[in-house]
C-alpha cells in the first residue's frame, strides 16, 4: 500500500539539495533533503522499504526510520507495510518560527488589501473609516503581483484591511489567489456576507475565515462596532461553518470586554469553529485616542490576561495552542507555543508598499518600508538585507528572553510593538527585569 503524504502539507523545492514541507493547519515546517525527497517519491509509488533502498543504495533500516520520523511528525500516512512504534531520536526539523531558517521566499503574505471599511470600530489599528482616501491598486495590479508570487513560491495570502469585501472586485481577487494554486485566508467583520458570497467561498481555497467578535453579548460587543451589528455577525459566522469553511474568532480583549472572555470561548464551542485568537487591545490608531482607559499597560496585567486563558482553557477542556491563541477544535501537541509570524511572511499596504508586519503599519516611515509590489518582486524584497534584518531581530533563538523559564508562557515580547513603543527592535534591560518579576509573583 503506497505512502500518502498529508493533504494539508504544501510542498517547495528550497535549495538544489532541500525540500520544504509546510503545514498549513498549524504552521509546522520541515526541511528535507533530496534523498528524504526521492525516499518519498518512492514511497508514494507503491515501493517497499527493501526497494527503495535498494534502489537508492541505502540500508532498509535507514528508510524505514526516516519514513516513521515523518509519520511520527504527522508528514505522512503510513502503508500498511510500515509499522509506527515508539519514539524518534532526532526531528526533521524545528519549527521555521522558532529556529531561524533562511527561507528562499516568504511562506505566508498578509495583505491589506484596503484600508476602507463598512463600521468605524473603537480600536481599529489603522483607523479604517467609510470615507478613507483610496490609495489601492488596481485589480489589473493585484493579479501581476499575485502571479508573481505564486512564481515565487509563496503558499497563503491572507487578506485583511480595513475590511476586504468593500472593494467591489474582492471576489475576483479571490477567485483569481485561487486560480493559481495560493491557499487563502480573510481577516473579516463578517458583516457584508451573505448567503451567495458564502457558497462562492466554499468552492475556493480558503482556508480559514477570521471574523471579529468583541464580546459574547450584543451591549459588549456593539460597544466597540455599533448598532445592529452582533446577531448579524453571529449568523453568518453560522454561515460559514455550515457550509463547511474552517472559521476562528478573534477576539480583541480590553478591560471593558475581559469579563466575557469565558463566555466568548463558551460561544465558540457552540457555534462550532475552530479556534479563538485572543489579542488583548493595544493603543494604536483609533484605540490610542478613544479607548486608552481600556487597554492592559502592565507587566501584570498581561499575565493575568493568560493565566486566565489558561485557567479557562483547562475547565474547559479546549487545547491552549500559544499564549493567546486557543484551538476549540480537536486537542494537538505544539511543542512551540511561540514565534513572530513575520520570519515567514511579510505585509503588503493597500498601495502596494511592503512592511515587515501589518503592526508596524501604526509608524510609517523609511525604517519600516522595505519596498514596494509596483516595481519590485516580493522574492527580491524578501532576500533585501533590510528584511532579514528584521527577520533576524523577530528569531526566538536570537532574543534575550530565549533561555527565560517563563518563555513558554509568556511567549517571547512582540519586536512590532517594542518599536512602536521604544523606537527600536529590542526592548531596553529593565524591560526583561520587570518581566520576569510579574511573572514570578503570577
Amino acid at each position: 500500500m503506497p505512502i500518502k503524504i498529508k493533504q494539508n502539507f504544501l510542498i517547495r523545492r528550497e535549495s538544489s539539495d532541500n525540500y520544504l514541507f509546510f503545514n498549513y493547519k498549524n504552521y509546522n515546517c520541515f526541511m528535507i533533503n533530496k534523498v528524504g525527497y526521492k525516499i518519498l517519491q518512492l514511497a508514494e509509488s507503491g515501493r517497499n522499504s527493501s526497494e527503495i533502498a535498494k534502489a537508492l543504495g541505502l540500508r532498509e533500516e535507514q528508510v524505514t526510520e526516516f519514513l516513521r520520523t515523518l509519520a511520527q511528525y504527522n508528514v505522512i500516512e503510513a502503508g500498511d507495510y510500515l509499522e509506527i512504534k515508539g519514539s524518534i531520536g532526532t526531528k526533521v526539523h524545528a519549527q521555521i518560527p522558532t529556529v531561524h531558517v533562511d527561507l528562499r521566499a516568504p511562506i505566508r503574505v498578509a495583505w491589506l488589501i484596503t484600508r476602507r471599511c463598512n463600521l468605524m470600530c473603537k480600536h481599529c489599528y489603522i483607523s479604517a473609516s467609510p470615507s478613507v482616501d483610496l490609495d489601492e491598486l488596481t485589480l489589473p495590479q493585484v493579479k501581476k503581483i499575485l502571479t508573481k508570487m505564486a512564481e515565487d513560491g509563496v503558499f497563503i495570502v491572507y487578506y485583511t484591511g480595513g475590511e476586504p469585501f468593500v472593494r467591489r472586485d474582492f471576489m475576483e481577487i479571490l477567485k483569481y489567489t485561487s486560480m493559481l494554486g495560493l491557499k487563502i485566508g480573510i481577516s473579516t467583520n463578517g458583516l457584508l456576507l451573505n448567503d451567495d458570497v458564502v457558497r462562492e467561498l466554499a468552492k475556493l481555497d480558503v482556508i480559514k475565515v477570521q471574523v471579529s467578535l468583541d464580546g459574547a453579548s450584543k451591549e459588549t460587543h456593539e460597544f466597540i462596532r455599533g448598532p445592529n451589528t452582533f446577531e448579524r455577525t453571529i449568523s453568518n459566522i453560522e454561515k460559514l461553518v455550515k457550509n463547511n469553511i474552517d472559521t476562528g474568532i478573534t477576539f480583541v480583549c480590553h478591560k471593558g470586554n475581559v469579563h466575557e472572555l469565558g463566555d466568548v470561548i463558551r460561544l465558540a464551542l457552540r457555534l462550532q469553529v475552530k479556534g479563538v485568537k485572543i489579542s488583548p487591545l493595544m493603543p494604536w490608531g483609533r484605540a490610542r485616542e478613544v479607548l486608552s482607559e481600556y487597554v492592559f499597560p502592565s507587566f501584570t496585567d498581561r499575565v493575568r490576561l493568560i493565566t486566565t486563558v489558561n485557567s479557562i482553557t483547562k475547565e474547559l477542556g479546549v487545547n491552549l495552542r500559544n499564549e493567546l491563541y486557543i484551538d476549540v477544535g480537536e486537542p494537538e501537541e505544539h511543542e512551540n507555543p511561540y514565534g513572530c509570524p513575520l520570519v515567514m511572511g511579510l505585509t503588503i499596504l493597500p498601495n502596494g508598499d511592503v512592511i515587515p508586519c501589518e503592526i508596524f503599519a501604526e509608524r510609517l516611515n523609511d525604517e519600516v518600508l522595505l519596498g514596494n509590489l509596483i516595481n519590485q518582486d516580493i522574492s527580491d524584497i524578501w532576500n533585501s538585507p533590510k528584511a532579514k534584518m528584521f527577520r533576524d531581530h523577530a528569531c526566538i533563538s536570537n532574543k534575550t528572553c530565549y533561555l527565560c523559564p517563563y518563555l513558554s508562557k509568556c511567549g517571547s515580547y512582540c519586536i512590532a510593538e517594542i518599536y512602536l513603543k521604544y523606537g527600536r527592535l529590542t526592548p531596553p534591560p529593565n524591560y526583561f527585569k520587570e518581566c520576569r518579576h510579574a511573572w514570578s509573583n503570577s
